[in-house]
């Protein structure tokens, strides 16, 4: 309502608005803006400019020019403080200059998406061309035999009636074996994101109008409960008797407390031994997961190289292959495609066969699993980033936030939406959480006594 000119100021904050975006009001950069040495005369305009830092990491990305019209002026309070007290002021922003967005790819860009998948996708067919081709020429197949031979390895069908014969063929063909399984696997990948990111849209676009809504009504009801706050006023004043009990109680509650305190504390020596060893041991079991999980995709990466060096050197030394079919037998085999060109015909191969099998296609699926988990770790990373860079931004969020509509948010009321908006938990799972607690909460005071819990096992 009132501005000082001297001690206070404005942030301006620049947000990233796209009407055709479901996820909006992302802050690009904040700009502070200061009163002093404006002109305080009614009606005169200020101009000036404002560096935009951005708001999480605090670098320059851009600058404001704006104007500043002082519409109305306390003069009465700048004779008694010595500042100028702004009783209404209008700013305009003129431009934006050399506006850059350092977190800008941490937004779910839709139309960004597509175009990439699509590039990726006429790839993968200038690939399948290029493949087609080296089989007409290479191993002179016919064209319609070249293409029916690619998609029955690329989909890991392998009849066995089309296969390379040439050295080179075979070779190259160990290198389509590995594109195609990566390539199936990210296609299959991106249709069931564009199944789920389509019904994440959806799910995101009702929500937006059922908070409009609630949003509204929410504003209804808060002015109903105003008014009735008003006519209870009066009434206050018989409650001191009341206050006087329940510091009584309080004061008894904090008597017992203490006593259990004294006996609580014999036993959390022993209890802080205890604990000490356990969290040693977990701490070891917790730096190597996490070591494994850092380090997983290179390790399993090694033993597959591993199994196929053994598995080269048996097929050559064992089977009597040679080096260029015995190299492609592992590709062929740990890939599922199967041509049946090269087979085990020693009781030793077949032995062998069996068991290179079992670990080695589990160890390729691991491995495939692995990667795509990477892929779906990072991308939910970057979510989860980018909804902490648009949690509490407006007075809109702050009512969405407000879950006991207090006007005020607390610690539980800012963890349980961010972990739903982080999509780390369900709303429903913390509403089943919080009805368990208050069925332990007899008293409703908001904590859990062992008191409560001796009356739960008396019931």
């Amino acid at each position: 309502e009132k501005i000082d000119t001297e001690n206070q100021f404005l942030v301006v904050q620049v947000l990233d608005y796209e009407p055709e975006r479901v996820s909006k009001d992302r802050v690009i950069g904040e700009a502070l803006l200061t009163f002093k040495g404006f002109d305080s005369s009614a009606g005169v305009v200020n101009y000036g400019s404002c560096d935009i830092f951005d708001a999480v990491a605090g670098t320059h990305c851009g600058t404001v020019l704006l104007n500043a019209r002082l519409l109305q002026v306390d003069a009465g309070a700048a004779a008694t403080t010595g500042s100028v007290i702004i009783s209404k002021i209008q700013i305009t922003v003129e431009r934006i200059i050399d506006l850059k967005d350092p977190n800008g790819s941490m937004v779910k860009d839709d139309q960004q998406m597509v175009r990439r998948d699509v590039i990726a996708l006429i790839a993968w067919l200038l690939y399948m061309c290029l493949s087609i081709v080296l089989y007409v020429t290479v191993e002179e197949f016919a064209f319609i035999d070249a293409l029916y031979l690619r998609i029955v390895t690329a989909f890991t069908v392998g009849y066995g009636d089309f296969y390379p014969v040439t050295n080179a063929m075979k070779l190259t063909n160990c290198v389509f074996i590995i594109v195609d399984t990566v390539t199936i696997g990210f296609i299959t990948s991106k249709i069931t994101n564009y199944i789920l990111r389509f019904r994440e849209i959806q799910k995101e676009r009702k929500e937006n109008i059922e908070r409009e809504q609630a949003r509204s009504l929410q504003k209804q009801h808060d002015a109903i409960e105003r008014e009735k706050k008003e006519r209870k006023a009066s009434v206050v004043g018989g409650a001191g008797g009341v206050r006087e009990e329940q510091k009584e109680q309080e004061q008894e509650e904090k008597e017992t407390s203490a006593m259990m305190d004294d006996e609580r504390d014999v036993n959390n020596i022993t209890q802080q031994i205890t604990q000490q060893i356990v969290s040693q041991s977990q701490q070891t079991a917790k730096d190597a997961s996490n070591y494994w999980a850092k380090h997983k995709l290179w390790i399993l990466g090694v033993v597959i190289v591993a199994f196929i060096v053994v598995g080269t050197i048996f097929m050559v030394y064992v089977e009597g292959q040679d080096f260029a079919s015995a190299f492609e037998w592992n590709f062929v085999t740990l890939s599922t495609v199967g041509y049946g060109d090269v087979t085990p015909a020693t009781s030793e191969g077949k032995v062998f066969t069996i068991f290179y099998i079992i670990f080695g296609v589990s160890l390729v699926v691991y491995f495939g699993a692995a990667i795509f988990e990477r892929i779906d770790a990072d991308r939910q990373e970057k979510f989860k980033q980018q909804v902490m860079r648009r949690a509490l931004i407006s007075e809109a969020q702050l009512l969405e936030f407000d879950l006991n509509r207090d006007g005020k948010i607390d610690k539980y009321e800012f963890l349980s939406k961010m972990l739903v908006e982080t999509q780390e938990v369900e709303q429903a799972k913390i509403d089943e959480i919080m009805r368990k607690f208050e069925m332990l909460d007899i008293d409703k005071s908001g904590t859990i006594t062992t008191e409560e819990l001796e009356q739960m096992e008396g019931r």
